[in-house]
């Protein structure tokens, strides 16, 4: 049986990154690892935590969605959380693969990432969203996760979502986990990629967009909205 499936099936445009305002497929994966929503009434379907049944789409039909919109290019698998179903996930993207594609990844951060070696398809660039009810969840550290990350794919953004007084910090604090090594390779690589060009901050409310933008000029980083 399947358990790769997702909770909704649509077209617009992307909201953030290089592919702003670029028409996209989103396929929204049903299922998450983390608990991040404690309201038992809450019905954000897609973030419901794995073992949880609700109505979702085969895969199946989201093939049949993507071929009915060959003329967009751009592929986003968001969720939830893409990444519980890696070998389902890999083959339903060399199923729906085409050369002019190009794929998007969200992600918490806290699964491996596909393989970026032996499939045809290519990922374009991961986004990894972090917030405090990410980094609160009793799992294995980032840093591993998040290491290969930025190793191994073509491009990737780290997505910070914190109230303005904590943003800095938190970011400081989990790039610095991901740096955290002592082999030589890995100290040259992160010099001479430094992982703060690929930091991303996010108002976590509306009424912190101001203070986040004043807090992105100074420090330098990258400002989006969700």
């Amino acid at each position: 049986m399947n358990n790769l499936r997702f909770s909704k099936l649509s077209v617009g445009f992307q909201k953030n990154s290089r592919f702003y305002n670029t028409p996209s497929i989103f396929l929204q994966v049903h299922g998450c690892n983390l608990k991040c929503f404690e309201d038992k009434t809450d019905t954000t379907t897609h973030c419901k935590f794995i073992d949880e049944k609700e109505n979702t789409i085969p895969i199946s039909e989201a093939k049949k969605f993507v071929n009915a919109h060959k003329n967009i290019r751009h592929i986003v698998i968001c969720g939830g959380e893409p990444l519980l179903h890696k070998t389902e996930l890999e083959k339903f993207l060399n199923d729906i693969w085409r050369s002019d594609m190009v794929i998007t990844i969200h992600t918490n951060g806290t699964l491996p990432m596909l393989n970026p070696l032996s499939h045809k398809y290519r990922i374009e660039l991961y986004i990894v969203n972090l917030c405090e009810k990410r980094l609160d969840c009793e799992l294995v550290p980032y840093g591993n996760n998040l290491r290969n990350i930025c190793l191994y794919s073509k491009d990737y953004l780290l997505h910070f979502n914190f109230e303005p007084k904590e943003i800095v910090k938190k970011s400081n604090e989990i790039v610095e986990e991901i740096c955290k090594t002592d082999e030589e390779f890995l100290v040259n690589f992160f010099n001479n990629h430094p992982v703060k060009n690929h930091v991303v901050f996010i108002p976590k409310f509306k009424k912190y967009e101001e203070q986040i933008r004043k807090i992105c000029i100074k420090t330098g980083t990258k400002f989006s909205m969700k």
